[in-house]
């Protein structure tokens, strides 16, 4: 018997909601929707939780297992907060949630800029767009697409996340508590990104977004397209969709970059102290940096139901991220031995502010570096419910493959005089006695030529039953299977010449003018901006390089680098669903996830010595790990939530970590490989959390949590003899016991109570605190985890009013710590970066019809970056980054 429909109607919102009054549990199913769980047995309180969780929410939110269709038309900005707050109300688990509409009314150009606004997560950026993410301070992150497992090539096991167009994005989930049925793999938490679907809409729905963007620094406009058609068709007993999205972006970005080098001792070093001598920057490294980023995407979506007992659904993603870039600059080559004069030091401290250096080596560098990322995923899916039996089922395919062209030749001369000034922000320096611009300073030097193939794929099927119990405290039971079986290798090419190769006036075809203008926008001039390098569009062609340098070797695949690996992953889990409503009700889940893991590798290990010896290598891993977790919810009143949850993680090593391959680098005698033994981290994670909603778009929520971490891999550097050098050799191995602890806060409301035009008023605020002490590469020296910043907030001031919306956001975050770096003479030293925020604004304005117009910036304040090492007195690098401007109109039908 069914509960009569409830519909509810709040301006241009309508929410159309029927269920069966027997169904008591609402799970979250391979589609990644996020459900309540073990709902009154009545259909009143099923009304008042539909009412509560449904209200404003899209049908993106469309659970898997309820039999009949929930019709949501959701339009502004206001009604996007209430439908993420609805589902991380709505969510048995700890999980905050974005959605389309609130990712779209802020420019943020991919994924990983929309996740930057959710409590706990950091991004690092990379040119000035966000890349990596890490929740609550770790980087090892399950993310999934659609709910199923996603990398990206390059040994990782996480998707870069500024691979994907915001565009194409209906929502993403982050669970910070997993439970059992969720694919393992995330230390800090799971991200499951959510593409849309046909049934996602009413009807048929159209949408295009035409817009430009420009950098200030880069002074280039570039465009950024759009496009999405949908459509859904019933008959008697069978329903169909269709859906097809598209996304075309470019973006030309450029980031100015000054470093004054490592502090180290001019003078004796004696047991690793300076004993008889200063401490001052050793070289200097100054590039511009300048790319074409181009990101598609393309999105497919079929979805059939018949009737209410059995839905398929076919789904097709793919993605390309291309970054031609060409970088330029300047490095001045490290020499603790040169002549110093007019030198002056802060006060009271033997370290240099500033001095001049004679005869100092410079370099001129001229790199030409294309990287290219492709990940496509197909899946089919199938649901069948059978009264209070469900039975779902999830066949996938992945392939991802990178290709990274690395290209560099480099000029030198030498200047016989170079003044450095550590004072001011960023350092400046001037040179005399030479002139930048006559070929004939100048010779050839290093000529390097590289290019990393990797290529990984993944086929995962999941079978999962749940059975609604309809008794006692104990209201559901689910169980499943996974078992997805990956690889992942890399292909090198190499080619490195270390010697000065004849005049550069013997090639004038290879020199051009330096083509960039002064760095920092012409700010004083700190750089040395005048000078000739080698035109970067020719190492496109290496071999004519080679062959007009007279050199007699050619770039060739290293197979002492290759290496491939194969990896079986098995999963079983039971979960069980619970409720009791003794004083309080109180709801959640218990469940346990039995993982095994089985991996085979083969590559090449180096024996060094005076002639090292390269052996093939077969290495094989098996392990097991059982992962409990414990998630509650506990109802404190119509309004308030109190969740705990405990839970074990595990997470397998990066495929690029297990690489056995040996990787050189003759210019600075360091190497580099992995480590094939290498087992997995283990963590031990207990959450509390309470929740206010006091509006439909209102809320408070705190959060306290503490982690545990096991074997967490570390880089330690170990000297090898390798054809008769001495190398210093990093290697990663799995460390002793690391912590987190810390806390998050959030609120947002709209001000709907004020007068007249003050009723559009909104504000989104969110503050977080981790805590963290973990090993580093020193012995028995601990640190707070890298790329961690103790304090991260976010502040977003809303207007929404009418035909126009509003944005301005704020974030930022404290220092934090970039590595740990062994100084001469200087002893071990931190590499600090220093506190930094952005802004970032939109306008929307609705201008009649189906049209939108759209204006934006970000990065306002052009936040300016500054990192040193050990002390603000050996500043390491500054470097700033474009403010992107975005102008354009959005249709939809």
């Amino acid at each position: 018997m069914l509960c009569s429909k409830f519909t509810r109607s709040r301006g241009k919102a309508l929410v159309q909601v029927r269920q069966p009054a027997a169904r008591r549990a609402i799970r979250l199913g391979r589609s990644g929707a996020i459900g309540g769980s073990n709902m009154r047995n009545t259909c009143g309180l099923l009304r008042r939780v539909a009412a509560i969780a449904l209200a404003g929410a899209g049908p993106a939110l469309a659970r898997a297992d309820e039999p009949e269709l929930q019709q949501v038309v959701v339009s502004g900005y206001r009604e996007s907060l209430a439908d993420a707050q609805s589902r991380k109300r709505a969510a048995s688990q700890i999980v905050d949630s974005i959605v389309a509409d609130a990712i779209g009314k802020l420019p943020d150009t991919n994924t990983a800029e929309a996740l930057q606004r959710v409590p706990g997560v950091q991004i690092n950026t990379d040119l000035g767009e966000g890349s990596s993410v890490v929740i609550r301070g770790l980087g090892q992150v399950e993310t999934l697409l659609n709910g199923r497992e996603t990398f990206n090539a390059a040994g990782t096991r996480t998707l870069n996340f500024e691979f994907i167009p915001s565009e194409l994005l209906a929502g993403v989930d982050v669970y910070k508590s997993p439970s059992a049925d969720q694919v393992e793999g995330g230390l800090g938490g799971i991200i499951n990104v959510r593409t849309r679907r046909p049934f996602d809409f009413k009807g048929f729905t159209a949408e295009a977004a035409v817009l430009g963007n420009r950098g200030d620094l880069a002074k280039k406009s570039r465009p950024q397209i759009s496009a999405l058609i949908s459509d859904r068709w019933r008959t008697a007993h069978h329903e169909f969709g269709a859906l097809l999205s598209a996304s075309y972006q470019e973006r030309q970005l450029q980031e100015d970059y000054i470093s004054a080098g490592a502090p180290t001792c001019y003078g004796a070093v004696t047991a690793g102290v300076c004993t008889t001598g200063v401490i001052g920057p050793n070289g200097s490294f100054n590039p511009q940096y300048t790319a074409n980023r181009r990101r598609t995407g393309f999105s497919g979506v079929l979805q059939w139901h018949a009737g209410d007992a059995i839905k398929l659904h076919l789904d097709g993603n793919y993605v390309k991220f291309e970054t031609p870039q060409l970088d330029f600059g300047t490095s001045l080559l490290p020499n603790s031995k040169l002549t110093r004069s007019a030198t002056s030091f802060y006060p009271g401290t033997g370290i240099i502010e500033s001095a001049t250096y004679l005869a100092q080596p410079l370099r001129t560098l001229s790199i030409n570096r294309i990287q290219s990322d492709t990940n496509a995923q197909v899946a089919i899916g199938a649901r069948w419910d059978a009264g209070r039996l469900t039975l779902t089922g999830d066949l996938s395919y992945m392939d991802t493959r990178e290709q990274l062209h690395y290209h560099e030749l480099d000029l030198q001369t030498t200047l016989p005089t170079f003044t450095i000034d550590t004072s001011g922000s960023p350092p400046a320096e001037n040179y005399g006695g030479v002139d930048l611009t006559d070929i004939a300073s100048y010779r050839f030097a290093g000529l390097t030529a590289s290019v990393n193939r990797w290529a990984g794929r993944e086929t995962a099927l999941a079978v999962d039953a749940s059975y609604d119990l309809g008794w006692g405290p104990v209201t559901g039971v689910e169980l499943g299977a996974r078992y997805a079986e990956l690889h992942d290798g890399l292909t090198p090419i190499r080619y490195f010449n270390a010697l000065a190769n004849g005049p550069a006036a013997a090639n004038p075809n290879l020199i051009e003018n330096y083509p960039l203008g002064d760095a920092f926008n012409g700010s004083s001039d700190p750089t040395i901006n005048n000078y000739l390098v080698v035109d970067p569009t020719m190492l496109r062609n290496i071999d004519a390089i080679i062959a007009s340098l007279g050199l007699t070797t050619y770039p060739m695949v290293q197979s002492e680098g290759i290496y491939a690996i194969r990896e079986r992953d098995s999963a079983a889990y039971l979960k069980a669903s619970f409720e009791s409503n003794w004083r309080v009700l109180i709801d959640g889940n218990l469940g346990l996830r039995l993982i095994h893991t089985a991996d085979s590798l083969s590559g090449t290990e180096t024996i060094s010595g005076l002639n090292p010896v390269y052996r093939p290598l077969h290495v094989t891993n098996s392990y097991t790990n059982l992962l409990p977790s414990f998630n509650l919810r506990a109802h404190l009143g119509d309004a308030v939530l109190l969740r705990f949850a405990a839970y074990a993680s595990a997470t397998r090593p990066e495929f690029s970590n297990l690489n056995p391959g040996l990787t050189l680098v003759p210019a600075n005698l360091t190497g580099s490989q992995g480590n094939p033994h290498l087992a997995p981290y283990t963590g031990v994670n207990y959450d509390t959390t309470l929740e206010w909603y006091f509006a439909r778009a209102g809320s408070i929520h705190g959060n306290a949590f503490y982690k545990t971490v096991k074997g967490f891999p570390f880089t330690a550097g170990t000297s090898q003899v390798i054809g008769g050098a001495a190398y210093l050799i990093s290697q990663p191995v799995n460390s002793g016991a690391g912590r987190v602890t810390g806390f998050e806060a959030g609120y947002q409301q709209f001000y709907t109570g004020l007068p007249g035009l003050l009723g559009g008023l909104g504000l989104q605020a969110n503050l977080t605190y981790v805590n963290s002490s973990a090993p580093t590469p020193v012995s028995g020296y601990t640190a707070p985890l890298p790329n961690l910043s103790r304090w991260s907030s976010n502040i977003v001031a809303i207007y929404e009013q009418g035909r126009g919306s509003c944005r301005i956001a704020w974030f930022w975050r404290s220092q934090f710590l970039q590595s740990i770096a062994v100084a001469s003479g200087v002893g071990i030293v931190p590499v600090q970066s220093e506190a930094f925020g952005q802004l970032t604004a939109a306008l929307n304005y609705h201008l009649g019809g189906h049209l939108t117009l759209t204006l934006a910036g970000t990065n306002l304040t052009r936040a300016k970056h500054q990192t040193f090492i050990g002390s603000v007195r050996s500043p390491s690098a500054t470097y700033i980054d474009d403010r992107q401007y975005l102008a354009g109109v959005r249709y939809r039908f």
